[in-house]
């Protein structure tokens, strides 16, 4: 009876401390998605937040990934189409984005993801279409992920990044034409994104700029392997899309770039002129 009644009362000591750390981070998660959502918070304190969600993503490996998505997915996605928007120069808002999107692509396609899969695949392609590269291939990742591990029911939204992959190829010529200065063009430049500029005076003053995502080598690179995923998994697609990418790439492997025997000054000023076109 006594050895009984100490194993009922030892059992009751190890759940509470569990019960206690579980309450801890649900709590740790609300104030800080509350934090994150307040428009008073300023964009140096969002991006430590963030950052410190970063480094102690491990925990969506835990039972606390349930709460985890439940507070922070709401605040994620007001910070990527609300709070922050699309940032072409490297700055802090841009590394605020970055963090988020970092975290986005590190989560576990468990069932647990499943009730956000359409919200968190919407707000990814949107972000792919109209951010600079470096956030861009970050998209094209989690996009990958979330295509191999929740199909088939992302079917539906695979027309749209086939269409932006078309955009890709179809930019092909005015992006090598912007990267690879051509003697005597106006719009000439030898800026590459996310390359800083050396041996300038104003590479103390400018920041770097980043391209757009639709004008990016790198986008495009990251793409035939997701096209090649969707085309496995989504075999009528296959005919009507090949007819149109052929001829997109044939055209795209006929490009050469021209000799580069021009120095630009103020190659940074002509990339700015790019993106706003």
């Amino acid at each position: 009876m006594s050895t009984s009644s100490n194993t009922s009362r030892s059992s009751s000591a190890v759940k509470i401390p569990l019960q206690r750390t579980e309450s801890r981070h649900r709590q740790n998660f609300l104030t800080v998605s509350q934090r994150l959502l307040d428009p008073k918070v300023k964009e140096n304190e969002l991006l430590q937040l963030v950052t410190d969600i970063r480094e102690r993503i491990e925990i969506v490996h835990s039972s606390e990934y349930r709460n985890f998505l439940q507070f922070y997915m709401p605040a994620f996605e007001h910070i990527l189409t609300t709070r922050v928007p699309p940032q072409f120069h490297v700055n802090h808002l841009n590394k605020l984005r970055h963090n988020v999107l970092e975290i986005l692509n590190r989560l576990p396609s468990n069932d647990y993801l499943t009730q956000y899969i359409d919200k968190l695949i919407l707000l990814v392609m949107h972000i792919m279409e109209v951010d600079n590269e470096e956030n861009a291939l970050i998209c094209v990742r989690i996009l990958f992920a979330l295509h191999k591990n929740f199909r088939p029911k992302l079917k539906k939204y695979v027309p749209r990044f086939l269409t932006f992959v078309q955009k890709l190829y179809k930019n092909l010529e005015n992006t090598k034409n912007f990267i690879f200065p051509i003697q005597n063009h106006k719009n000439a430049a030898v800026a590459i994104a996310s390359t800083p500029m050396h041996n300038t005076a104003a590479s103390t003053t400018t920041p770097t700029v980043l391209l757009k995502s639709t004008n990016s080598f790198k986008v495009l690179t990251e793409c035939p392997l997701i096209v090649m995923l969707l085309f496995q998994l989504y075999a009528d697609y296959v005919a009507k899309y090949v007819e149109i990418f052929i001829p997109l790439m044939t055209s795209g492997l006929k490009l050469l770039p021209p000799p580069i025997s021009i120095h630009i000054q103020n190659s940074t000023k002509l990339l700015e002129e790019f993106q706003t076109r």
